[in-house]
């Protein structure tokens, strides 16, 4: 079997997944500092309770794209989606050659895994995707059904609910899959699903018609992809600026962590550098790294 993710966080952990012991997890949260009194052996055997999903690690793609953010008209492969990432990627850091190989052995693997994907569902292996409501994800998932279409494999996903009730009664919501720890991924079989091969086509149709409109970004919309303007989410950044002085980061990370839109903080970046252009932000304090900028509103 096949497991397809669409994140690098994804992909790590669902490699821990597939062959899964708390005992190694354990012996690793030893080495863990804690603040105060560290917890028991008992909270730690509830902390990490879980079981394995099987298989092997080598089974698990990552199909890291950001499908959600830029042109996707061409072929995804292509040199423009490889320049987009690697400006996402390098964080300012531009004539680091290290970060470029950094990035240069990820634009590889992302490649290697899509061959490896289709010479599986060439050999009729099961392919399993997890995906969510996170535009990335969600353009993930439409890509790669677009990509299996012509294949007669058997093809399963399992998206990730916004919601779970634990053991104890309490309830967990996620907005992605890296969210969930490694030992909890089986807990998520039962919402397996199977598409077949003209529900695959289906889906197909509906990131071509994605890739025709060609919108600067997609965004998830009472559960439907849609195409959007590239200043969609300024409004929740607006609503979010404070007066007075501010750092960049702590805006990002409000924004992030209030309205989890599953859109990553490099996209909030460039918009908030949109609105310094636009006169509507003026910098206080220049820095190297652009999150570290010191901003406020040109009327305060």
């Amino acid at each position: 079997m096949i497991e397809v993710v669409f994140s690098d966080s994804t992909k790590g952990s669902m490699k821990v997944a597939k062959n899964y012991k708390k005992e190694n997890m354990k012996d690793g949260a030893t080495a863990i500092g804690y603040i105060g009194e560290p917890p028991s052996k008992e909270e730690l055997g509830e902390r990490f309770e879980g079981e394995a999903l099987g298989g092997s690690s080598k089974e698990v793609i990552g199909v890291s794209l950001c499908l959600d953010i830029g042109d996707i008209s061409k072929d995804v492969t292509r040199e423009e989606r490889k320049k987009l990432l690697f400006k996402m990627f390098k964080n300012s850091l531009e004539n680091d050659e290290r970060e470029k190989n950094i990035f240069a052995n990820y634009w590889e693997e992302n490649l290697a895994g899509l061959q490896k994907l289709k010479d599986s569902a060439n050999k009729g292996e099961h392919i399993r995707i997890w995906y969510s409501d996170a535009p990335y994800s969600l353009c993930g998932f439409y890509f790669i059904n677009s990509t299996l279409k012509e294949y007669k494999c058997k093809v399963t996903a399992i998206k990730l609910p916004k919601y779970q009730t634990q053991k104890d009664g309490t309830v967990v919501s996620y907005s992605s899959w890296g969210e969930v720890a490694p030992g909890k991924f089986y807990q998520f079989l039962t919402l397996e699903t199977e598409f077949s091969q003209l529900e695959r086509k289906f889906i197909a149709a509906e990131w071509l018609e994605l890739q025709r409109q060609n919108a600067p970004i997609r965004a998830v919309i009472n559960g439907k992809l849609t195409s959007v303007a590239e200043d969609f989410y300024d409004y929740f950044i607006r609503l979010n600026i404070p007066d007075g002085e501010f750092i960049m980061a702590r805006l990002i990370g409000e924004v992030l962590g209030r309205y989890k839109l599953g859109v990553g903080d490099w996209w909030f970046a460039q918009r908030i550098s949109n609105m310094i252009a636009n006169g509507e932000l003026e910098i206080v304090a220049n820095n190297k790294f652009d999150y570290s900028k010191i901003l406020k509103k040109t009327n305060s």
